[in-house]
């Protein structure tokens, strides 16, 4: 079963930071979905969200707006190593799917 299907929970004790390793998956698939750094910068200093998938790892999400149209920025990070590490990112536009405060 993929990492999105489990039941997600708020981790209300972890916040944005400012340093973190992108893993070069997670690079080429920003190459590939046209994820810019300063996107995911954005959003891993101030997330709208941050949910936990499985212990020590982490989505960290919130919107933008590409072409006028409104999208989730999801940034998939895990806190269990010694510097966070950006595993992958990816842009949806199943924006009620995946924001807990809309569920």
């Amino acid at each position: 079963m993929p990492w999105g299907y489990y039941p997600l929970r708020m981790a209300r004790e972890k916040r944005g930071f400012d340093n973190w390793v992108v893993t070069p998956h997670a690079r080429f698939q920003m190459g590939r979905r046209g994820i810019s750094e300063e996107e995911l910068g954005r959003v891993l200093r101030d997330p709208e969200e941050i949910l936990e998938v499985s212990p020590h790892r982490f989505v960290y999400q919130s919107r933008l707006q590409r072409r006028g149209k409104v999208y989730l920025l999801r940034v998939v990070v895990d806190v269990g190593t010694k510097v966070p590490e950006v595993v992958t990112a990816y842009l949806t536009s199943k924006v009620r799917k995946y924001k807990e405060a809309d569920k």
